[in-house]
C-alpha cells in the first residue's frame, strides 16, 4: 500500500502535508484525529474499521480549520511516549485488543518541540470480521461506525471465508495440474507443493512475463538443491535449465540435475507450484530415509514458492497443498528402521492432497512443515505419531 501515490517506505512529513493540502472530506481509506492524542478506544475502532474495509491510513495530528476548511498539520503531544510503541500496545494487548490483528505500520514525524504527526498504515484482514471487545467496526466514507446489524457481520464473515476458500481451490488446482501433467518411467518419486495467497494484485499476468521476472525464476530454480537430495551423487554433473511458457496462463522453469528434476510453475491466478521428481536406477536406491524425505524437500519447495509469491505481489496467509506419490519407491522411517513402506501411487496422492495454511506473512512455519511430513509418512503406512500436546 502506497500513501496515495507515495511509496510507504519513502513517506515524509512534506508528503503528508501535500496530500492534505489537496484533500477534501475524509474518504473511505483515510481518517484524521487532531488537537490531542486519541483515546485508545478511538484508535482500536478506527483501525478495526479499516481492517474490515479494504485497509487505509489513520493520520494523527491533522485537523480541519473551521474558518477556511483547510487541513492544518500541527501535530499532537504524545507526552514523551514513542507513538509507534504506544499504538502497538493499544492494538495488541489487553482484553480489547484487535482479533484477528491486522498488519499495520507506524511512521512518526516531529512537528515543533513536542508535537508529532503520526500515520498508521492498516491492511485489510483475511479472516473477517476484525473485532475489538466483541464489537465490529466498519469504515465508510467520512466515518467509522460500529456494526450492529447481525446480517452485516455475517456478510463480513462470509467475505473472509470466501477469500480463504478461493485460495484453497487455487492451491489444489495448481498442485494437481503440476502433479499430473506427465508420468515418469517407473521407479520414480514426485513431490508437488503449491502456494496460493489470499491477497494478490489484479495484474498477475503482467508481472509474470517481463524479463526481470523470468530472470528471477531462473535464479530461484538454480538455488534449489542439486542431486543428491536423495541419492548418492552421480558420476556426471549434468545440469540443464529451461524456461517455457505454458499457454498464456503460466510460465514454467525446469531444472534437471542428474537423476532429479525440479519444476516451478507460476500461474496467472497467483499460484506458485514447485515439483521435485527423482528417478532411481537400482533397486537399493528405491528406499528413501525419512531423515531426508520428505522433510528436506518440503522445506526447499516451500521457501521457493513463498519467495516467488511475494515477488508477484501476493500477500497475507497462503493455502498450501502438497501431493507426493510415485511408483516403485519405498520409505524407511527412523521409528521403524528395518521396515520399508510403500509410497502411495500418484493417482491416490492426487485424490487426497495434504493441506495447510502459512502464517500471515505467507511462509510455511516449521511446525506445519513437520506436520504435513508426518501426514505423508502415515499415508505410506509408517507408524509416525504426533507430538503430545503441551500440558
Amino acid at each position: 500500500m502506497d500513501f496515495f501515490g507515495t511509496p510507504w517506505n519513502d513517506l515524509t512529513l512534506d508528503d503528508v502535508r501535500a496530500f492534505l493540502a489537496e484533500a477534501g472530506d475524509e474518504g473511505i481509506d483515510w481518517e484524521t484525529k487532531g488537537t490531542e492524542r486519541p483515546r485508545p478506544e478511538q484508535v482500536r475502532k478506527t483501525v478495526c474499521g479499516f481492517a474490515n474495509q479494504g485497509g487505509g491510513f489513520f493520520i494523527i495530528g491533522a485537523r480541519r480549520d473551521d474558518a477556511t476548511g483547510k487541513w492544518v498539520v500541527d501535530g499532537v503531544d504524545f507526552g514523551g511516549i514513542e507513538p509507534g510503541a504506544w499504538i502497538a500496545d493499544v492494538l495488541r494487548n489487553g482484553d480489547d485488543r484487535l482479533r484477528p490483528e491486522p498488519r499495520f505500520d507506524v511512521k512518526s514525524f516531529d512537528v515543533g518541540a513536542a508535537s508529532k504527526v503520526v500515520v498508521v498504515k492498516v491492511e485489510e484482514v483475511d479472516d473477517k470480521p476484525c473485532m475489538t471487545a466483541g464489537r465490529v467496526a466498519l469504515r465508510l466514507p467520512g466515518q467509522t461506525l460500529w456494526v450492529t446489524d447481525p446480517a452485516q457481520i455475517t456478510h463480513l464473515a462470509g467475505r473472509g471465508h470466501g477469500v480463504r476458500e478461493e485460495a484453497e481451490q487455487i492451491a489444489l488446482r495448481a498442485a494437481r495440474t503440476l502433479a499430473s501433467d506427465s508420468t515418469p518411467e517407473s521407479p520414480y518419486l514426485r513431490l508437488v507443493l503449491a502456494f496460493a495467497p489470499t491477497r494478490k494484485p489484479d495484474d498477475i499476468a503482467a508481472r509474470i512475463f517481463p524479463q526481470s521476472f523470468l530472470d528471477a525464476l531462473r535464479e530461484a530454480a538454480l538455488d534449489l538443491p542439486r542431486e543428491p537430495l536423495f541419492f548418492e551423487p552421480s558420476f556426471h554433473d549434468d545440469r540443464h535449465i529451461q524456461i517455457a511458457v505454458a499457454g498464456r496462463s503460466a510460465v514454467v522453469a525446469r531444472y534437471e540435475s542428474g537423476r532429479q528434476r525440479w519444476t516451478i510453475r507460476v500461474a496467472w491466478d497467483g499460484s506458485v507450484a514447485v515439483r521435485l521428481e527423482a528417478q532411481a536406477q537400482a533397486d537399493h536406491e528405491h528406499r528413501m530415509p525419512s531423515d531426508y524425505f520428505p522433510r528436506n524437500a518440503i522445506r526447499q519447495a516451500a521457501d521457493t514458492a513463498a519467495a516467488l509469491v511475494e515477488r508477484l505481489g501476493g500477500d497475507g496467509v497462503a493455502h498450501v497443498a502438497m501431493i507426493v506419490g510415485g511408483e516403485g519407491f519405498e520409505v524407511r522411517v527412523a521409528e521403524a528402521p528395518f521396515t520399508p513402506f510403500d509410497i502411495p501411487s500418484l493417482a491416490e496422492a492426487t485424490d487426497a492432497p495434504i493441506q495447510a495454511w502459512t502464517d500471515r506473512d505467507g511462509h510455511l512455519q516449521d511446525d506445519n512443515a513437520e506436520r504435513i511430513a508426518r501426514e505423508f509418512l502415515r499415508s505410506c503406512g509408517a507408524p509416525v505419531v504426533e507430538p503430545e500436546p503441551e500440558g
